[in-house]
């Protein structure tokens, strides 16, 4: 059972990678040909930048192993086949 203790580090982590997140939202701007990219405002590299990739590849770790014991393929597969 979760005491008030483990909610409120439960919040804090949640609070910490929202915010990590919105740091580094890509912002999309042109190179010197004028061809538009997406550059990571945070860390001023394309997108998505180091840190981003590995938190976008722990999230879908993350996803695949809670998907694949209860045997739902068909959430795994759209989960990563869906196009945003």
């Amino acid at each position: 059972m979760l005491n008030s203790e483990d909610m409120e580090k439960a919040r804090k982590i949640q609070l910490g990678l929202s915010q990590f997140e919105r740091s580094h939202i890509p912002e999309e701007t042109e190179d010197n040909n004028g061809n538009k990219i997406l550059i990571c405002p945070q860390c001023s590299v394309d997108f998505p930048c180091e840190r981003m990739l590995l938190f976008m590849l722990v999230q879908s770790i993350a996803a695949l192993t809670s998907m694949i014991p209860t045997g739902n393929m068909a959430g795994v597969l759209g989960r990563f086949s869906s196009k945003k």
